[in-house]
């Protein structure tokens, strides 16, 4: 509702007065005031463009560490940070009241001039005491949006302390292998209890409702002077109509100042690329235990922790598995001169184990990536022992984890040209490998991965980003 007034409802009053009090009832002499709304509206406006900035209720921890504690002097450094924080909240609740008993003052001061402007002895003195009680109004009225705006200035700055010391008290929880839910916790709140910027209730939107209150008391005024004289009991609901867009002006940009939500072209921005914002810092992790349980040909690494959910909590302690094997490298060879693709065929067990009719498996050159080698060079060298060729014109085609829910094997594929004829190839007869090389004419090869004929993941993908090149050769 707080947009609605803010962006909509408040300038079609504005664009209504104008039309009824200059064009319909002239008669009721608001034009002073038509203008002064006006001119107020744009000092709304300007307002938030200018300092309107939402506090992020968001809080996206990253410790240095997950359990074991902290050292000393860390230690000393953060909770002196925690003392500073407290101390800008203390301030800013401070700054609240002192505004406040200010404008109270400054309202007061303004009660005494309009008083002094009525007496006998001011009226004697100048004979234009409407004129100046309405610029004395104006004025308030003015002073009172700074006062205003001040004091939502302040409640985004107590409620940024209040982030921080959260941050602070997360922080300690984490390094302790602790969380909000842990009986061990020595803190009674919880991550998720800091208050809304914007909410109802408390002193600072008390305070905010008061001075708001006066202001648009002060446009009223301002609208009764303006009336003809006597007129102003049949046209009560004119001062009143701009008491209200004065009144509920304020109160909507109070929230949204606050709490405004993300614009229209944020929210029409599709899921898939708000989930994959690289902007976005790590979500929290705490390791509590982590350890290889087999450790061979490869290894498998058993963890148990706790990781943030998407509603911002931790989640229960769970035990998680990692089959850990080194980096892997591919290649889609393509013959240029023969518009053919290189494969080779190979025994899996794995695949034979499922089928046992089927044991091998058509694939593209792959191999692991040895210690101290790259994945490029992992290529080159296994496309000499694999098929006893060499390759050229190489281009990274993309890497991708073959299985990231239990394995962290990671596969960097890439295209490249058949070269000329280096070696027998056939595989490594140290390591039992028995290969054979295979030639499809591409077109062959497409309607063998129509048909589904491949199996091998990294074939697929390898196919598929290669298609479009491929196909217009």
């Amino acid at each position: 509702m707080s947009l609605i007034i803010f962006y909509y409802l408040a300038p079609a009053f504005i664009a209504f007065a104008i039309i009824y009090f200059v064009g319909i009832a002239p008669e009721l002499k608001q034009h002073v005031l038509l203008d002064f709304a006006a001119m107020y509206y744009f000092i709304v406006r300007y307002s938030h463009y200018k300092f309107g900035h939402p506090v992020s209720q968001n809080l996206v921890l990253t410790p240095t560490k997950r359990g074991g504690g902290i050292s000393e002097d860390l230690r000393e450094i953060v909770l002196r940070e925690y003392e500073y924080v407290q101390e800008t909240m203390a301030q800013a609740m401070d700054d609240r009241h002192t505004l406040v008993n200010y404008f109270l003052l400054a309202t007061g001061v303004v009660m005494a001039a309009i008083g002094a402007v009525y007496s006998t002895e001011g009226m004697y003195y100048s004979p234009y005491k409407n004129h100046i009680t309405i610029a004395i109004c104006v004025t308030l009225c003015v002073v009172a949006w700074i006062y205003f705006l001040k004091i939502v200035r302040l409640r985004q700055a107590w409620c940024d302390s209040c982030a921080a010391m959260n941050r602070i008290k997360q922080f300690f929880l984490v390094n302790d292998g602790l969380s909000d839910e842990d009986g061990r916790s020595p803190f009674l709140w919880k991550s998720n209890s800091i208050p809304r910027a914007g909410k109802k209730g408390n002193l600072f939107y008390l305070e905010a409702l008061l001075i708001n209150f006066i202001s648009s008391l002060a446009i009223a005024a301002v609208s009764v002077l303006m009336l003809p004289p006597d007129s102003w009991r049949t046209a009560f609901w004119v001062p009143m109509a701009f008491f209200l867009f004065c009144f509920f002006l304020q109160l909507s940009a109070y929230t949204i100042f606050l709490e405004e939500k993300p614009s229209q072209a944020m929210k029409s921005k599709p899921q898939s690329l708000r989930a994959l914002d690289l902007s976005r810092q790590p979500r929290q992790v705490i390791l509590h235990e982590e350890r290889v349980v087999f450790d061979g040909f490869f290894k498998i690494k058993k963890a148990t922790l706790q990781f943030e959910t998407f509603a911002g909590h931790l989640s229960e302690k769970v035990a998680q598995f990692s089959f850990i094997r080194e980096p892997a490298a591919a290649i889609l060879l393509y013959d240029e001169a023969a518009h053919e693709l290189i494969f080779i065929e190979q025994f899996r067990y794995p695949y034979f184990d499922e089928h046992r009719d089927q044991g091998w498996m058509l694939e593209i050159v792959a191999g692991m990536v040895d210690q101290n080698e790259t994945p490029l060079e992992a290529v080159k060298r296994e496309t000499i022992e694999e098929i006893g060729y060499a390759c050229e014109e190489v281009k990274l085609l993309t890497e991708f984890y073959v299985s990231p829910g239990s394995s962290a094997e990671r596969v960097s594929v890439f295209g490249g040209k058949l070269g000329e004829k280096i070696s027998e190839g056939g595989g490594k007869k140290s390591e039992h490998e028995n290969i054979r090389l295979v030639r499809m004419p591409v077109a062959e090869a497409y309607q063998h991965l129509e048909e589904g004929k491949f199996q091998d993941a990294k074939t697929i993908i390898a196919l598929l980003l290669a298609r479009a090149v491929l196909e217009r050769r």
